[in-house]
């Protein structure tokens, strides 16, 4: 059940969180509505309760898209039970084809997550995060820790300031999404994330 919850999240969160990439040599001026080679489908899972559809458009920008996403349920969601506590791992690319603007913007993202993610209200809630770099390999750049408690946010906001790209490094996602679904099932072993339901993956690429 958590692999099933694991990767519907991952589809849809990474559809949702990821910056388009392409290698096309074209001018910045020039829409990107030609970089497109697939413009969206729709995909449901074997027992049907889940239908992701995402549909992607261009702009006069080039690499920049409009991605909608849509995420529909036969599931009546009112009866599944919920909380407060969740655990996060931020996946994020920091290989050749990040350098510049688009790392800034990965970081931009990831810190404005992390700040909404750590709000908790008045309540006890453990919020905890951790974050995954990838190039040609991935690395553990933070360790889990709940951002909900005092000053936590802010210290990891500032860890993710530091986070670079590399023109000596490749592209390989996979070992970046491989670390974070071990540490998942690592730390669901101990006392890091244990009892917590509700664990995701955000991929920022």
């Amino acid at each position: 059940m958590m692999k099933k919850r694991f990767l519907s999240a991952l589809i849809a969160v990474g559809m949702v969180f990821t910056l388009a990439t392409t290698a096309a040599a074209q001018t910045a001026a020039e829409s990107s509505s030609v970089q497109i080679l697939d413009a969206g489908q729709s995909v449901t899972t074997e027992d049907g309760a889940v239908t992701i559809s995402k549909t992607v458009t261009g702009t006069q920008t080039e690499n920049v898209f409009d991605v909608t996403l849509d995420v529909t349920t036969t599931e009546d969601l009112s009866m599944v039970p919920s909380s407060a506590d969740a655990a996060v791992v931020l996946v994020m690319d920091c290989s050749a084809s990040m350098i510049g603007e688009r790392i800034a913007q990965a970081q931009a993202a990831a810190k404005a997550f992390v700040t909404g993610f750590a709000d908790v209200g008045n309540s006890d809630a453990r919020r905890m995060v951790s974050v995954v770099c990838y190039g040609t390999d991935s690395i553990r750049t933070q360790a889990w820790v709940d951002v909900s408690q005092p000053g936590y946010a802010e210290a990891l906001n500032s860890k993710i300031n530091c986070i670079g790209a590399s023109v000596t490094e490749g592209t390989n996602m996979e070992a970046g999404l491989q670390l974070a679904w071990n540490q998942i099932n690592e730390s669901s072993a101990n006392s890091a994330i244990a009892g917590i339901e509700n664990v995701n993956v955000v991929l920022l690429s």
